[in-house]
């Protein structure tokens, strides 16, 4: 739907000197029709150049299919509104939130788009993020190296004692015995907060078995079937830090719909699809509306980092059939 009509003197009389970049999109060719000052100080690019490109030519190499699709959907309601990675003269990226708008200019269908620089935004994101992550760590290993190994010790220990006082004070074996078994439970409720915060603590763990752990934690809650659907043979040996993230990725992505979807199913699957590994979670609930905003708050920043830290693709989608699919593709250097 077009909200306005506007002309290059329109667009100059609002937009030319704002301090935030703003531009024209031609939606049929993606050819960028006008810019503003802001966008040649930030792009390093002159309006002359600028005017020759199509807005894709700006993002980085395997990016620009995405820009391209998203540009493209914006007629029909789905504007790329969302955080993008865009390339200044001279190769360095940047990373920009965009908002756009449909509009008609010069009689040609266009969107008016707006950007801000989030770059140190995103950086200090990031930090938090990686912070948060090798505390969980830190605390996970100490769980499971430290108060998890007393526990094993206490346990061994108790045991022994009920050996000898079977025959110097067997009135007491039953207490004992059970002491022994709280050490035991005790044990048991460690390893478990320990794989609840870092699931995935030896790098000889794998992910299929992780995630099948998970699914069992969560089937049947609150009357939502969750099911695992694994791969038809073994997978490939993956880093830890690639098990780890995409354990991660399922993890929020199955929290998302179980707390927000209303879905009687959630799937996870798992499986290789050529040189990919591909994980989805689908669920058959009420969907999303526009993922970039809608799941702003839902993790998919958090999901989005780990998937790039490790080079992997991820994807927000409705399904046809409604419902949700949140998928990740990582790529196998070597199978």
């Amino acid at each position: 739907m077009k909200v306005s009509d506007l002309d290059e003197q329109k667009f100059d009389c609002l937009y030319g000197a704002n301090r935030f970049p703003a531009w024209i999109v031609d939606t049929s060719t993606l050819r960028l029709r006008a810019v503003n000052e802001a966008v040649t100080a930030i792009f390093g690019f002159s309006r002359t150049e600028l005017l020759q490109m199509d807005l894709p030519q700006l993002a980085p190499a395997g990016k620009a299919p995405a820009l391209e699709a998203s540009l493209r959907a914006v007629p029909d309601g789905r504007p790329p509104a969302g955080i993008w990675e865009l390339r200044v003269r001279g190769g360095d990226i940047i990373e920009v939130e965009l908002f756009a708008y449909p509009l008609v200019y010069g009689g040609d269908n266009a969107v008016l788009m707006l950007a801000f620089d989030v770059t140190e935004r995103q950086a200090l994101h990031r930090a938090i993020i990686e912070a948060g992550c090798r505390e969980k760590e830190r605390l996970a290993q100490e769980l499971h190296d430290g108060l998890g190994q007393q526990l094993v010790a206490m346990a061994y220990l108790l045991s022994g004692l009920k050996k000898r006082l079977q025959l110097r004070a067997p009135e007491a074996v039953t207490e004992v015995a059970q002491l022994e078994q709280l050490a035991h439970r005790s044990i048991e409720l460690c390893r478990g907060t320990a794989r609840g915060i870092l699931p995935l603590y030896r790098s000889g763990e794998h992910l299929e078995s992780a995630l099948r752990e998970t699914v069992k934690l969560f089937d049947d809650t609150g009357g939502t079937e969750v099911r695992f659907e694994g791969p038809a043979g073994r997978l490939p040996s993956l880093d830890a830090q690639v098990n780890a993230d995409l354990y991660r990725i399922a993890q929020e992505a199955l929290s998302n719909a179980l707390r927000h979807s209303q879905a009687r199913t959630i799937v996870i699957s798992l499986d290789v699809d050529g040189s990919r590994i591909r994980l989805e979670v689908s669920d058959d609930g009420h969907g999303i509306v526009g993922y970039r905003g809608g799941m702003a708050g839902l993790g998919l920043e958090t999901m989005t980092f780990r998937a790039n830290r490790i080079g992997a693709r991820l994807t927000v989608s409705r399904r046809d059939t409604g419902g949700t699919v949140v998928r990740c593709e990582y790529p196998m250097i070597s199978v």
